[in-house]
């Protein structure tokens, strides 16, 4: 465990600790491996660090990302070379998936995958073979034997129906 307190190497220890955490790990476990006394005290470390540094621009900000989605892709070639030559048909079928993935975040990022209007013509016909009357007759046939079920139970539904358009 390294030492507490009052450290030379303070900003290198943040700065250490906001990559650990932008790597996913817990506030619990950048505290014992840094050496924080406690979690709180290793996020309040990386909130100052973030508080001094200036607010990065959208177009700088993007130009980093652009830089680590080519460096992850790099990295995922280097690795789909070495499944290709061990013949792992499954590593190189996930490598591929990741780098499709990887290459589709960077065309979001970069503007490359604008989305485009498409209009849709679609006519439906309906082809009705009864008529309205021969439909409300139907229904009023279905309603009733419901209603003469309940009656046989000794209680009498409500029921209530309205003809809102008949065209």
């Amino acid at each position: 465990m390294a030492p507490k307190g009052p450290r030379s190497d303070a900003r290198a220890r943040a700065e250490e600790a906001l990559r650990l955490k932008c790597r996913g790990r817990t506030w619990q476990e950048i505290a014992d491996e840094l050496g924080f006394q406690s979690r709180s005290s290793a996020a309040k470390t990386v909130k100052r660090l973030m508080l001094r540094e200036p607010p990065e621009d959208v177009i700088t900000a993007r130009a980093y990302t652009v830089g680590a989605y080519r460096q992850s892709i790099s990295s995922l070639f280097r690795q789909l070379e070495k499944a290709e030559a061990a013949n792992d048909t499954e590593a190189v079928i996930a490598i591929n998936r990741a780098i499709a993935y990887v290459a589709d975040k960077n065309a979001q990022l970069t503007g490359q995958k604008i989305p485009v209007t498409q209009e849709v013509d679609h006519n439906v016909t309906l082809e009705v073979n009864t008529s309205a009357s021969a439909v409300l007759d139907s229904a009023e046939k279905d309603l009733l034997a419901i209603a003469a079920g309940h009656r046989d139970a000794g209680r009498l539904p409500v029921l209530d129906a309205e003809v809102v358009s008949v065209s």
